[in-house]
Order: structure tokens, then C-alpha cells, then sequence
């Protein structure tokens, strides 16, 4: 359920980390381009300490920088809006509680009405949005601040260098693959969710520990764990993701100068990986951190 939390939230104890922090970070190049890949956690508490002068200096000589989806799509509310009403919110006449089973319907409902939301727009949700919904507020009621993850840091630091920021894939490749999933993955992990909601906190402490580390068999372990729930999904939500990412970035390196990527760090741990699949096309990536 971990791998879902990062991927389905768009947007650490406060203390600095007792032990110098190491995040995962490669380098792809060939005779006239750079290209580095960063691995992310999505959410952090403020005052996380993670920057290092190798990210620093990757990202401020780079004349572009790649997140999952660019700040722009991300801050702009009709776009927003508009695919959250195509994607996340279900036809006249249907309402949540028709597409879950009724325990869950009536835990996740009082999950998100104790959470500030209405009733009338919760039945509305459809079930995957509604546990994309719930897992982000849970998370913000943990001290979990958008403000603080690795990638708005990283954008704040492009924008202050002039650096323009793009995406990998848009925001509506995002939600309309999230909406594919199908009804028994979707009941799936909402069961998933209700199930773990109290052990939130401690995943994130361990995960944030791992990745902040550069624990990548540790990362993997906590994170990875999608095919346990459901292999098509997997395949869908990361690998698929993986390959294409991979097929991208080779393609990049047709132009010279640095490029700067990061998304999120369970992108690049695992078997079938993005390094893993850079390594098919020919591409090595070098351990920088």
C-alpha cells in the first residue's frame, strides 16, 4: 500500500537527520549531455533536512528540470478542477456508497467527514479519488506540509535560477490512469487504506529514514509492495510508468547540455526499475549518491 501513497498523492520529524543525509541520485551522460536522476519523497514535515551540494550543483547547472508533472498544471485551478470533474467525480444518479462495499463506504465517508469534508460531495467521489482524498488530508493532519516535499523545493530553486520547469507526463495522464484502475483494484485499496491508516505515521518516519539514507534495498522493501495487491496494477501504475520514463530519458540524451529529473524514488528502486530499464536500452546510470 506504501508505493500507492506516494503515487496517488499529487503533491520527518522536523529535526535535521542525525546522520548526514545521502538521497538517491544518479547520473546518466554520453559526450555532450548530462542528464541526472533524482529519487523523491512526494511529502515531508518542514525542516526535513535532505538538500546536499551534489543535488544543489546538479540542479543549478542544468538548463531544464523534469518533475513527474510541472507546477504549472499543478497551480492551475480551472485545469484542476475541470479533471477532477471528468476523473474523480462520478455520474448523476451514482454515489460512493454503490461502488464499495458497505463497511468501507461508511468508513471511509466518516473518514472524510471528520476530516472537514461534506457528506453530499463525499458521495460523489469516486472510490479511488475518495481514497486519494482521504490519504492526502490524513497525511496534512500528520504534519505532512505539499510546501515542504522534495519537488516543490526543487521548482522554488529552478524558478529563483531561472531554470524552466517541465513535466514528464501531464496531470490528466495522472488522474485518467488512476480512474482506469479497475473495481476489485480499486476496492482493493481502499480496503488497503482503511487497514493502514494508523500506521501512517510510522511508515512515513521509516521511509523518509530509508530514502533520506540512500537505503535503496530498505526504500524497495517499504515502498514496492503493489504487486502484492495487484500485479496489473503494478504494471500500470509503475512499470509501464518505468518504461516509458526510460524510452524518454535515452531520447534526451540526443540533445546536448544537463537535465535535471525527479519524480518520485520507487520509480527507481526495485527490479524493473528506471535504471533497470535504461540498462535495456543501452543507458547506464551511475550511482552519484
Amino acid at each position: 500500500m506504501r508505493q500507492f501513497l506516494f503515487l496517488l498523492v499529487f503533491f520527518f520529524s522536523g529535526a535535521a537527520f542525525a546522520q548526514e543525509a545521502r538521497p538517491p541520485l544518479w547520473r546518466v551522460a554520453d559526450e555532450d549531455t548530462t542528464i541526472y536522476l533524482f529519487g523523491t519523497i512526494h511529502l515531508l514535515k518542514p525542516g526535513t533536512v535532505w538538500m546536499t551540494d551534489d543535488i544543489q550543483s546538479a540542479l543549478t547547472g542544468s538548463q531544464k528540470l523534469y518533475l513527474e508533472v510541472s507546477p504549472a498544471e499543478q497551480a492551475d485551478a480551472a485545469l484542476v478542477q475541470g479533471l477532477v470533474q471528468k476523473y474523480g467525480v462520478l455520474p448523476e444518479g451514482q454515489s460512493l456508497s454503490d461502488h464499495l462495499p458497505a463497511e468501507d463506504a461508511a468508513a471511509l465517508k466518516e473518514g472524510l467527514i471528520s476530516l472537514g469534508l461534506g457528506e453530499a460531495a463525499v458521495e460523489r467521489f469516486k472510490p479511488w479519488f475518495a481514497g486519494t482524498t482521504f490519504s492526502s488530508l490524513k497525511f496534512l493532519q500528520l504534519g505532512y506540509n505539499p510546501a515542504s516535499g522534495v519537488e516543490a523545493a526543487l521548482g522554488s530553486l529552478a524558478q529563483a535560477r531561472g531554470i524552466p520547469v517541465d513535466g514528464l507526463e501531464t496531470m490528466e495522464d495522472q488522474l485518467s490512469m488512476f480512474d482506469s484502475m479497475s473495481p476489485s483494484d480499486t476496492k482493493a485499496y481502499v480496503r488497503d487504506l482503511l487497514n493502514e491508516q494508523d500506521k501512517l505515521s510510522n511508515m512515513m518516519t521509516e521511509v523518509t529514514e530509508s530514502w533520506a539514507q540512500g537505503d535503496l534495498k530498505a526504500l524497495d522493501e517499504e515502498i514496492n509492495d503493489v504487486d502484492e495487491l495487484s500485479p496489473t496494477l503494478a504494471e500500470k501504475i509503475i512499470y509501464a510508468r518505468n518504461r516509458t520514463w526510460a524510452g524518454k530519458i535515452k531520447d534526451m540524451l540526443a540533445q546536448p547540455g544537463q537535465i535535471f529529473i525527479a519524480v518520485g524514488s520507487g520509480h527507481f528502486v526495485g527490479d524493473r526499475s528506471v535504471i533497470d530499464y535504461l540498462e535495456e536500452r543501452g543507458v547506464e546510470a551511475a550511482r552519484v549518491q
